[in-house]
């Protein structure tokens, strides 16, 4: 089933719910031009300079609707868009095509991100956009399946690239190595973590973790998602199949002695009916105390999804559920399969979307407060005449710890083909 039509399926599922708690507002509405050159669907959130200049990808548009890499600059009140790359320029799509995630900037105000196709075999390419005088350049930085039987990794689907200090809202420094994962390709050619180093000019990739290394893919298989480092440099993830009970696990990697310690946290579908989840999905966050949270697509008490939170003890770490979506008797107006990644603010707030549910069944943007994080709060209805767009998939990003926010929904708005919005408290 395509996106368009489960978009246009949203439509017609209306609901009833709360009233808004924000001000949104719409920053650009995505195929304004002809044949969407500007881009179309955006899957992820911006990323910011500081400068009040955000940095985003489109999957979709562009000159040969294989994605775009796109500026907006808000400086002085002035809204000004510009299109920095449209992606399948080079002859087979060798520069990469399709690029789902979202980016990272360094000190330098250069962008790092992943197509998830394109490159040598289609398998996808990890690139950067150096920053130049007026100018950009784009550069790739690695291809995927660029060893036999894609031993490397192949097909990094919705890949954010990790790095120290990422949690924390530092810029990459563009000397440690960069963290991701593929979702095939590797021994098993069911998905690889890789670490990607930079040195002399040139990149290094390294295969981290070869995904299912048994017969029962006990250590789960296929991520979808990056990997988040936490401070003490501790790389976490999370798969949507694979694990105990083939419903996903969550990772952590720790490294000692040059190499890389691979065990699984938390295998989903543990409680009965799956209340603690199924599926994860996105990127996960860290917090000061190393607390780690993400998102789960199905699972939970009505089989909508869940937020959780995970204390990391290896073999001895607890999960619990923050909220359980979709259990207000059916109408969902609290959201339902929530997305894309988690964003905290400076008192510990913290904020995602949900891709479904809402008065119009077309998306959320929630928060989680308290002492917990168990006090739910909806914070926006996707849909209506006040709040154009609807599929939020990528999260949000926060500017600074007290807002205001940023994030795109991926249908909807002027040309219904996404937009960019802004949130502030």
């Amino acid at each position: 089933m395509n996106r368009v039509f489960l978009f246009a399926l949203a439509l017609g599922l209306a609901v009833c719910g709360s009233a808004q708690a924000v001000t949104y507002s719409v920053v650009h509405d995505f195929c304004g031009k002809r044949h969407c050159t500007d881009g179309a669907q955006p899957w992820s959130p911006p990323v910011t300079d500081g400068a009040d200049n955000w940095f985003g990808t489109t999957p979709l548009g562009g000159d040969n609707n294989d994605g775009t890499i796109y500026q907006m600059s808000l400086a002085g009140g002035h809204k000004s868009f510009t299109r920095l790359y449209s992606f399948c320029s080079k002859k087979n799509c060798a520069d990469g095509r399709d690029p789902q995630a979202g980016l990272i900037i360094d000190s330098s105000g250069n962008l790092y991100g992943t197509t998830k196709a394109g490159g040598s075999g289609d398998d996808g390419v990890v690139f950067e956009l150096v920053k130049g005088a007026g100018t950009w350049t784009y550069k790739v930085l690695y291809k995927f399946c660029s060893q036999a039987n894609c031993a490397d990794g192949a097909t990094p689907y919705d890949v954010t690239l990790g790095y120290p200090g990422m949690s924390g809202g530092s810029a990459y420094n563009g000397i440690v190595p960069l963290y991701g994962t593929t979702s095939a390709g590797g021994a098993a050619n069911l998905g690889v973590v890789f670490a990607l180093t930079p040195g002399g000019g040139n990149w290094t990739e390294q295969v981290i973790h070869d995904f299912c290394q048994d017969a029962s893919c006990s250590d789960g298989k296929a991520p979808l998602y990056g990997v988040v480092v936490d401070g003490a440099g501790n790389v976490f993830g999370g798969t949507g199949q694979g694990g105990k009970h083939s419903s996903g696990v969550l990772f952590e990697m720790t490294q000692g002695g040059g190499s890389w310690t691979y065990g699984v946290l938390h295998n989903f579908c543990a409680e009965t009916s799956c209340a603690d989840g199924n599926n994860p999905v996105g990127p996960l966050l860290t917090d000061i105390d190393l607390n780690v949270y993400g998102v789960t697509d199905d699972g939970g008490s009505q089989g909508f999804g869940v937020v959780f939170k995970l204390v990391p003890n290896g073999a001895k770490s607890k999960l619990f559920v923050l909220h359980d979506f979709c259990v207000d008797g059916g109408n969902c107006v609290d959201g339902a399969h929530p997305r894309g990644g988690l964003v905290q603010d400076s008192i510990g707030l913290i904020y995602g979307v949900a891709g479904f549910g809402g008065d119009m069944n077309v998306g959320t943007v929630w928060r989680l407060s308290g002492a917990k994080h168990t006090v739910f709060t909806r914070l926006v209805s996707f849909g209506d005449a006040s709040t154009p767009g609807g599929s939020p998939q990528g999260g949000l990003f926060i500017v600074n710890p007290n807002g205001p926010f940023y994030g795109t929904a991926s249908f909807g708005g002027a040309n219904n083909n996404g937009v960019l919005f802004k949130l502030k408290k």
